[in-house]
């Protein structure tokens, strides 16, 4: 499967999309499933980029995103 991966400064803000996350100081990358959304108590309706669970993801350690494969949609 090719994922193709953009600049997250282009991710749409609609929908579920997959996301990779920097680690600070490390080469590593980790990728998750997120949507802009102000689905936790704690947002005060405040959008953010939350992931499947409602945990904020910190937008300094985004780097790409890309469409969710049809097995996940």
């Amino acid at each position: 499967m090719k994922v193709d991966w953009q600049p997250i400064e282009t991710a749409p803000k609609g929908e579920d999309i997959w996301i990779m996350i920097a680690h600070a100081g490390r080469p590593a990358h980790f990728m998750t499933i997120v949507s802009w959304r102000t689905y936790h108590p704690n947002a005060k309706g405040v959008a953010q980029w939350r992931d499947v669970s409602g945990i904020k993801i910190d937008e300094r350690h985004l780097t790409h995103w890309a469409p969710l494969p049809e097995v996940f949609v």
